[in-house]
């Protein structure tokens, strides 16, 4: 997901207490309503996200990358058509999880933003704030702006949520399948030695 510019911060909250003119001029109330749900959404895919057990898919890669460099020194190149498919849906697994570790981390981080920013905004809203922490003026304008920023920012920040957590989910399940079989392919080759 590409780097954002963080316009609202924790002080949109407080730039809202000491810019607020006794209340909004505007009728926020949709967008504050679609900012709540977009809060909802996010915070529901961070949860199912963190139910992910990270320890368990970067020990499976680890595993994996070791098993196949036994598996290349081993084999000496010459295996048979049901060890190359054994092997091929190990290296599967290895796919769907390769970049876990990062994406996992960077995910994480993304959820605390976006929530961060999203409650930024509604508070502003919320609490009748005239200038965000910058100094821009909270017209109309400004909030659909970053309205539609901060959306496509949670849209894509909860698609790419769920599809790690569809990758990594199918990742350690072909792994723990497949586990079994290499390690006794790699004993197999070892005894042959």
């Amino acid at each position: 997901m590409p780097k954002r510019v963080y316009i609202l911060t924790l002080g949109v909250a407080l730039s809202a207490l000491i810019f607020s003119c006794g209340g909004p001029k505007h009728d926020f109330s949709s967008q504050l309503s679609s900012l709540d749900s977009l809060k909802s959404e996010v915070a529901s895919a961070q949860e199912r996200f963190d139910e992910l057990d990270a320890s368990a898919i970067s020990g499976a890669l680890k595993t994996i990358k070791s098993d196949m460099a036994s598996m290349n020194l081993l084999s000496h190149g010459a295996i048979t058509e049901a060890e190359a498919e054994v092997f091929s849906e190990y290296n599967r697994a290895k796919r769907l999880i390769k970049d876990f570790p990062q994406r996992h981390r960077r995910i994480s981080e993304e959820c605390e933003r976006t929530l961060s920013q999203l409650t930024g905004l509604s508070d502003a809203l919320r609490s009748g704030a005239t200038q965000d922490a910058q100094g821009n003026k909270i017209t109309p304008e400004y909030v659909k702006k970053n309205y539609d920023i901060e959306s496509r920012v949670a849209s894509s920040l909860i698609e790419e949520a769920n599809n790690t957590i569809d990758f990594a989910t199918r990742g350690l399940a072909t792994y723990n399948e497949m586990k079994p079989q290499v390690d006794a392919l790699l004993e197999q080759w070892k005894n042959e030695e």
